[in-house]
C-alpha cells in the first residue's frame, strides 16, 4: 500500500508515490489523456513544418482542394512538460481566396470544380450571408478555432495519415446557395430569421465559457464551450441540403420558398428535408495524406430519417445521400423506381399527391441524380 503524498498535476485527484514515479505526477487516467493529446500534438506539429500544402488535383492537373494548417496554427511551449496549441487566426478569419481556391481554417476548394462560380463571386457571397445573419470577424474566427479542434481531435489520424472536413465545404455551399436564392427572389426571411436564432443562442454560450484564460492556452479546449460552436457548424452544414435542393430546384424552373416547417415548399408540395449519418470505409492502401470523400462512405441507413420525416408529415421527404443504390428500410415496405436525373425526380415527387414519397438526390461528378422510393409501414408498426 503506497502513501498517498500528492495530488495529480491536472485533475487534482490524490496519488501515491508509485504512480508519482510512474507517471510524472499524473493519475493514471489523466497520464493516459495527457499521452493521447501529446501524440497528436507532435503530429500536428509535423504537419506544421511542412510549409507545402496538401493538393488534390484533377487529372488535367488542375488544383480540386488543398489542405494548409500551418498557416494559422503553432506549437508552443508554456512550459517545460506540457506543449499548448496555439491557433491565431488575427486577419485571416471568414472566407480566404488562393487563387482560384476559396476556403476557410486551412481547406481550400476549388470554385469553379465544385460550385462552377468565381472566387470573386463566392467571396461575395461569403460577405452577402454575414450581413445577413449579422456574424462578424470574432464569429467567424470562433467558427474556425472549432474547426481546427474539431478536425485533430475527430477528422484527422496520425497514425493512418488520412483526413476528413465535410463541414467547410458545406457551410460555403450553404452561403454561396443562399446569396443565389435571394438574386432568384426567393423567399428567404424565415429561414434566415430561425438561422439568427439560432446562432445567437449557440455563441452566446460560447462567449461566456470561452472567456477563462485556460481556454486559449490549453491544447485540451474545454468540451462544453465548444459543444456549442460544433453543433452550430452541424446545423449550417444540415442547411445546406436544404439550400442546395432549393437552388436546384429553382434553376429547374420550380416556384420554391424556404421556410421553418417545413423546410421548403417547392411546386406548392411540402418538403422536409434530411441528412443521415456518414460511416467513412478507411482505405486499406494510402498515400502520406489521404482525404476521405462522399465516394468513400458506406450506403447510408434511412430507417431513422424516413421514421423521423414521417412524423412531420410533409408531402415529400428529400434526403442528400451519397448513393442511390436500393437498400432495406426496416420497419417499411419500400417501392424504388430507377435512378434518373434529379430534374425528372423532382418533378416525379411533387406530382405523386399520396404521403410516403421519398426523394434521395446526391451531387457529384456525374451531375445531379436522384431516386424516388415510396413507403408505408409494415402492418402492426
Amino acid at each position: 500500500m503506497h502513501d498517498v503524498r500528492v495530488d495529480c498535476r491536472i485533475c487534482g485527484a490524490p496519488i501515491d508515490n508509485y504512480a508519482f514515479d510512474k507517471f510524472g505526477g499524473l493519475c493514471s487516467k489523466c497520464s493516459q489523456e495527457t499521452n493521447l493529446s501529446q501524440e497528436r500534438i507532435q503530429s500536428f506539429e509535423d504537419l506544421c513544418r511542412n510549409k507545402q500544402p496538401f493538393i488534390l488535383k484533377s487529372e488535367n492537373g488542375a488544383c480540386l482542394f488543398a489542405f494548409h494548417l500551418p498557416v494559422m496554427s503553432e506549437i508552443v511551449d508554456q512550459d517545460s512538460e506540457i506543449s499548448h496549441l496555439h491557433v491565431d487566426f488575427g486577419k485571416l478569419a471568414g472566407l480566404k481566396q488562393a487563387g482560384e481556391l476559396v476556403g476557410m481554417a486551412g481547406f481550400y476548394y476549388n470554385a469553379n470544380y465544385y460550385w462552377e462560380a468565381s472566387p470573386e463571386r463566392l467571396m461575395e457571397a461569403f460577405k452577402w450571408f454575414g450581413d445577413q445573419i449579422h456574424a462578424n470577424s470574432s464569429f467567424w474566427m470562433a467558427i474556425e478555432q472549432d474547426t481546427v479542434r474539431d478536425f485533430l481531435e475527430n477528422n484527422w489520424r496520425p497514425s493512418n495519415q488520412h483526413f476528413k472536413e465535410i463541414l467547410t465545404f458545406n457551410i460555403i455551399s450553404l452561403t454561396y446557395d443562399l446569396y443565389c436564392l435571394s438574386s432568384m427572389n426567393v423567399e428567404l426571411k424565415g429561414k434566415l430569421a430561425e438561422l439568427r436564432r439560432q446562432m445567437k443562442s449557440y455563441v452566446r454560450s460560447f462567449q461566456k465559457l470561452s472567456s477563462d484564460i485556460v481556454f486559449s492556452q490549453n491544447y485540451k479546449f474545454p468540451t462544453q464551450a465548444l459543444k456549442g460552436l460544433t453543433d452550430l457548424r452541424d446545423y449550417l452544414s444540415h442547411l445546406s441540403a436544404e439550400s442546395r435542393l432549393a437552388r436546384i430546384s429553382r434553376i429547374f424552373c420550380l416556384d420554391v420558398k424556404m421556410s421553418v416547417h417545413p423546410d421548403l415548399i417547392i411546386g406548392k408540395r411540402s418538403v422536409e428535408v434530411k441528412t443521415p449519418a456518414e460511416t467513412y470505409i478507411l482505405p486499406e492502401r494510402h498515400g502520406p495524406f489521404t482525404p476521405l470523400t462522399n465516394e468513400s462512405t458506406k450506403i447510408e441507413n434511412l430507417t431513422n430519417v424516413i421514421a423521423d420525416g414521417l412524423r412531420q408529415n410533409p408531402d415529400i421527404i428529400a434526403i442528400e445521400v451519397n448513393h442511390l443504390d436500393k437498400r432495406e428500410i426496416n420497419g417499411f415496405n419500400s417501392k424504388w423506381l430507377g435512378s434518373m436525373s434529379l430534374e425528372e425526380a423532382l418533378h416525379v415527387a411533387i406530382n405523386y399527391h399520396k404521403k410516403g414519397v421519398v426523394l434521395l438526390f446526391k451531387t457529384g461528378s456525374s451531375g445531379m441524380t436522384g431516386r424516388i422510393l415510396i413507403v408505408s409501414k409494415v402492418d402492426g408498426n
